[in-house]
């Protein structure tokens, strides 16, 4: 799944000018932002806690519960969101999800800042949340080199635009962090992470999916599907929730939707969140990795034997490690930060050519006004769902345009000009906002 399926979505074509459909009439030209899949990756039966994010008939970005009623995406897939799926195919328990308010990170204008969002869900979903990746990312070989694990619902064939629904994964490593220039001279703010694709790739309908780091044997949800180049053929760019962002924008957000769970994902261990042998604590889940009769879905490096119940095979690349199986390949290397593998790619300074080292965004607590105004600013939850505006010309990989937005509330849109990244993503955005219209 590593390779194949994210290239599939890079063949889908570009620019598809598409008209708003929803509950007002619009003229606004195109909509230039489109989902991606992932390319080059097999199908993930794995990571319940990927989400695919849309209305009441499916997805059109990714997402992943990071807390009992909080889901994390990219605020360019924010404007009409009204449910979240659950599922190898968005279709399974519990269901589609009522989602009660999505907000956009302050930071973020229409490609500018950090591309972030979250959402509230009207009801818990006995789903474990993933940890987030407490730490500061750098360039160094603990972090670009060893691979990450890509999850998403896009497409996995860009040129029959067929696949999208379908939960997959695939595994490979970052190269750099911003401030960086992309092959195709896009810049590349400190607000995000780089990779040069090859063979796998994140695509279109994958926005707002996650990109998992392994540290201490527990996968930590450390990026967010952003854009990528027109054909999902040279790179792709994810914003990134490491530390700062989670304190600047996240954790506010938790606090103030689950401020009487103790269970929350807030950085805090809650012994007593073990529900039905299961850990609901995301922060719990390091402590129960071995056989204790305690299941954490989480434990990647190895998989928890206790989780055995779910039935899940993990035997192929999908970044998880499991001893019981025959033959699997994510068993050959830990890019657990712990041993932090020095098996760092050598690619990892190539795409980043221009890219300064630095992206000491971290220890800027709100990852703010961290350089080339990219930087995303902290704050709360307190804005409505997220801002935007036009401006920008990468091609949101994920960026799936939030099939235009229903009904056009997409002002944030993900409209941006005729550039080749977001050309790219505008494919499965075309095809949703028929949908729609066909629905309506």
């Amino acid at each position: 799944m590593r390779r194949a399926s994210l290239l599939a979505l890079a063949a889908l074509p570009p620019f598809l000018v598409l008209a708003c459909v929803g509950d007002e009439e619009h003229d606004d030209p195109a909509v230039s932002q489109s989902e991606s899949a992932i390319i080059g990756g097999i199908v993930d039966q794995g990571h319940p806690y990927v989400v695919g994010v849309g209305d009441n008939f499916g997805p059109w970005c990714s997402g992943t519960l990071i807390s009992e009623r909080v889901v994390l995406t990219a605020a360019h897939c924010v404007g009409g969101i009204t449910h979240v799926h659950f599922g190898v195919t968005a279709s399974s328990p519990p269901g589609p999800v009522a989602v009660l308010q999505e907000v956009g990170h302050p930071g973020w204008n229409g490609g500018i800042g950090p591309d972030l969002a979250v959402l509230e869900l009207a009801t818990p979903t006995g789903v474990q949340p993933v940890p987030l990746l407490r730490k500061n990312l750098d360039n160094s070989s603990t972090y670009m080199g060893p691979d990450w694990t890509f999850v998403g619902y896009g497409v996995s064939d860009g040129v029959n635009l067929t696949g999208a629904g379908t939960k997959r994964v695939a595994a490979f490593p970052f190269q750099s962090l911003g401030p960086l220039t992309t092959p195709d001279n896009i810049p590349v703010t400190v607000d995000y992470i780089f990779y040069n694709t090859n063979v796998q790739s994140g695509c279109f309908g994958d926005s707002g999916g996650p990109s998992f780091f392994v540290d201490l044997g527990v996968e930590r949800q450390g990026g967010v599907t952003s854009f990528g180049d027109q054909n999902c053929a040279l790179y792709g760019v994810y914003s990134r929730i490491d530390l700062a962002y989670i304190n600047a924008f996240v954790q506010p957000f938790v606090d103030s939707v689950e401020s009487a769970n103790p269970c929350r994902n807030d950085g805090v261990c809650s012994p007593g969140c073990i529900v039905g042998s299961q850990v609901m604590d995301p922060d719990c889940a390091e402590d129960h990795c071995g056989a204790d009769m305690v299941c954490a879905i989480a434990c990647a490096k190895p998989v928890d034997p206790d989780c055995a119940f779910l039935g899940i095979d993990h035997c192929g690349e999908d970044g998880i490690c499991d001893p019981g199986c025959m033959f699997d390949p994510d068993c050959g290397g830990s890019s657990s930060s712990s041993s932090s593998s020095s098996s760092s790619s050598s690619s990892s300074s190539s795409a980043s050519s221009s890219a300064s080292s630095s992206s000491s965004a971290s220890s800027s607590s709100s990852a703010s006004s961290s350089s080339s105004s990219t930087s995303g600013s902290g704050g709360g939850s307190s804005s409505s769902s997220g801002s935007g505006g036009a401006g920008g010309s990468k091609v949101p990989l994920s960026k799936q345009v939030p099939l235009v937005g229903r009904g056009c509330s997409v002002s944030r849109e993900l409209r941006r000009g005729p550039t080749g990244s977001a050309a790219a993503f505008l494919s499965l955005l075309a095809l949703a906002a028929l949908r729609r219209r066909q629905r309506s």
